[in-house]
């Protein structure tokens, strides 16, 4: 058997061949046999079964029936009121004489045979002796000793003793001596707290019923309560007599209420380079400690500055698949974190190792990278971290008595001293030791065009730093400062056709070698604002390290 699909000239989605109306658009594609089933359904509805609702005791009763099948209640008012009048007024009997010869049963007449004294010999076998059943005196009081027993006056039941020594067969002699008004009306207590038991209980019912009910509104504009069990039935409207389809109900579901963990409010900057440096091991040359750092990250809090560091994830094999050792580095820090929350303290992480410097501590971080003065600086003043870098001092030292420190490009130091200042109060003072705190520009008037050649300062900070994007906006001469845009000098052919030889090249404005000095503009930046405080469920991911070169370092390596 074949398959057959075509295409909905609506939506265009495939739908098979003896399709009549399209499930997604509903477009119609037969409308003899739309119609059909139209009317199919709306006779399947009219003939689908209709409930009412009991008013006794709440419960659902298929439409038809006269009597409630669970309280026996009449479902409607006008059966009930017939019923009540055929029970007023009982029908009177009516005796009729027949005639003896149209009589034909009737019972033998009486000393005809039909009943048989004790004397008789037909015992049919039985025979009953004196002394098989014996009756005490007092198990049947005579009928002249209760009129007088029954004046005794009944002692009340705190003042009878406990235990009188009388028999089970006295006993009920006593109590079938009690006067019979006394009876009735222990009866009639009995009776009447039972209707009332009854009674609460269907009140009860009732309500617990109505309580699983949702109202259900009608065109007519009355309201049907119906149950959650006749979700997708028909029921009846009691007012207008229309069936009305009780759509799909959705419960909400109880889930437990979450306990309320301590909340601590924490700010988390990752992906910060951390060295780790053996004094007697520093080469001071440009860069020497540049790839020698692992990843941590930097926990804010007014507690103190926490380092972590995470653990190495698991290497996955054949057999094991890394699921028997630490995750992967993304995984460890959100664990980190639910840790952090669930506990509500800084103290321990599952993974990789936690490093605090207490409050008291922060006075003591130094800035060693860049310093203007080399006397004060660790390094003599050479960029052991590498050009564009900035270097932090840590107050912690190591297990075999490494010294710490943190390296940032010029954006993850931005957000690093924002943090510090915020939660601390303290700054670095990068920005005397010639760190940029914020973009600045030099402004040139290209020689050939006059069109505005716009050059940031400390370019070195910005190429060394991936979130940033540079573009080459000209060249400028070293010695008078003559600015030429890249689309003038291939115009005039300064320097070649590519501009390899423009360091050699004669500068058009002094004559004297126009050097290798280029004029880099900023086209793409990175937001360098903090937000406030947020809770440790979402922590700032900020990442700083500085994986690769910037595009613009290449293209200047290039040149």
């Amino acid at each position: 058997m074949t398959t057959v699909f075509q295409s909905c000239p609506g939506c265009e989605s495939f739908i098979l061949s003896d399709t009549y109306e399209c499930p997604e658009c509903g477009y119609i594609l037969d409308e003899e046999r739309a119609q059909v089933s139209e009317t199919q359904t709306q006779a399947s509805v009219e003939g689908a079964e209709i409930y009412d609702i009991c008013t006794e005791c709440g419960e659902s009763v298929r439409t038809g029936l006269v009597r409630c099948w669970n309280c026996n209640a009449f479902m409607r008012e006008d059966v009930a009121q017939r019923y009540a009048e055929m029970t007023a007024q009982p029908q009177a009997i009516i005796f009729s004489d027949i005639p003896i010869e149209q009589r034909t049963e009737m019972m033998p007449a009486r000393g005809d045979g039909g009943v048989f004294d004790a004397d008789d010999d037909d015992d049919g076998g039985f025979s009953l002796q004196e002394n098989e059943f014996e009756l005490s005196a007092g198990a049947i009081a005579p009928a002249a000793e209760v009129p007088a027993q029954a004046a005794k006056p009944q002692a009340p039941a705190a003042e009878q003793p406990a235990d009188t020594g009388q028999s089970d067969e006295q006993k009920l002699q006593k109590k079938a001596a009690e006067p019979a008004e006394e009876q009735e009306d222990d009866l009639f207590k009995i009776a009447v707290a039972d209707e009332r038991e009854t009674r609460k209980r269907k009140r009860q019912k009732l309500q617990d019923a109505r309580r699983q009910k949702i109202l259900l509104p009608c065109t007519c504009g009355a309201w049907i309560r119906v149950h959650t069990d006749q979700a997708g039935r028909v029921v009846k409207c009691r007012k207008c007599k229309t069936p009305v389809v009780v759509p799909e109900l959705k419960q909400k579901k109880k889930g437990r209420k979450k306990e309320s963990a301590p909340q601590i409010r924490i700010s988390w900057l990752d992906d910060v380079r951390l060295h780790e440096v053996q004094p007697t091991d520093v080469v001071l040359k440009p860069g020497s400690l540049e790839k020698s750092f692992g990843v941590a990250d930097l926990v804010f809090h007014e507690s103190g500055l926490y380092v972590i560091r995470y653990a190495a994830p698991a290497k996955k094999s054949l057999f094991s698949r890394g699921g028997d050792g630490p995750p992967a580095v993304e995984e460890q820090r959100k664990l980190a974190a639910q840790h952090i929350k669930k506990s509500g303290a800084i103290t321990s992480i599952p993974h990789g190792d936690l490093q605090p410097i207490p409050a008291d501590q922060i006075e003591k971080l130094l800035l060693v990278q860049p310093v203007r003065e080399a006397s004060a600086s660790m390094f003599a003043g050479v960029d052991v971290f590498g050009e564009g870098q900035i270097g932090v001092h840590l107050p912690v030292e190591g297990t075999d008595g490494e010294q710490r420190f943190l390296s940032f490009p010029i954006s993850g130091y931005r957000k690093f001293d924002q943090l510090l200042q915020r939660q601390f109060e303290r700054s670095l003072d990068a920005e005397s030791n010639g760190v940029p705190k914020e973009e600045k520009y030099d402004t040139y008037k290209c020689h050939f065009s006059e069109m505005p050649v716009k050059g940031v300062r400390d370019v070195v900070y910005y190429q060394n730093d991936p979130a940033f994007e540079l573009e080459l906006a000209g060249h400028v001469c070293t010695t008078c400062n003559a600015a030429v845009t890249e689309e003038a000098r291939a115009k005039k052919k300064l320097g070649g056709g590519a501009g390899k030889g423009l360091a050699k090249a004669k500068c058009p404005k002094c004559s004297n070698k126009f050097g290798d000095k280029k004029a880099w503009n900023i086209a793409k930046a990175p937001d360098a604002h903090i937000e406030e405080e947020e809770d440790v469920s979402e922590v700032l991911k900020a990442p700083v390290a500085a994986a690769e070169p910037s595009a613009a370092a290449a293209s200047e390596a290039e040149a």
